[in-house]
């Protein structure tokens, strides 16, 4: 069964009855993690749930392509990326522009 844990800055992060030590699922879609201001909240929140889960793998919705999912992967935790279809776009938009 899935969980949802949805940030919402200026909210608490709410994690008990969540599996310690298992798979967890972090979208970055639509949280405009691109933005620095955006960015500070959820790596703070990213780096909160890493410290109260234990996660051996996360799947990440939309880019991976940020400080936190490799400092996670430093420590040992499988990260996965599924691109977004926005990411998807930007890929294809990026390989026509190479082959020109």
């Amino acid at each position: 069964s899935g969980l949802n844990v949805n940030y919402t800055v200026g909210t608490e992060l709410s994690l008990e009855g969540l599996p310690k030590n298992d798979i967890i699922c972090i979208g970055t879609v639509g949280s405009n993690i691109w933005k620095l201001e955006n960015r500070v909240k959820f790596e703070e929140y990213f780096y909160k749930i890493i410290e109260i889960l234990t996660p051996k793998t996360i799947l990440v919705y939309g880019s991976a392509n940020y400080e936190c999912f490799q400092k996670a992967k430093e420590m040992g935790i499988k990260v996965i990326s599924y691109p977004s279809k926005t990411n998807q776009v930007f890929a294809r938009r990026k390989k026509h522009e190479q082959v020109l």
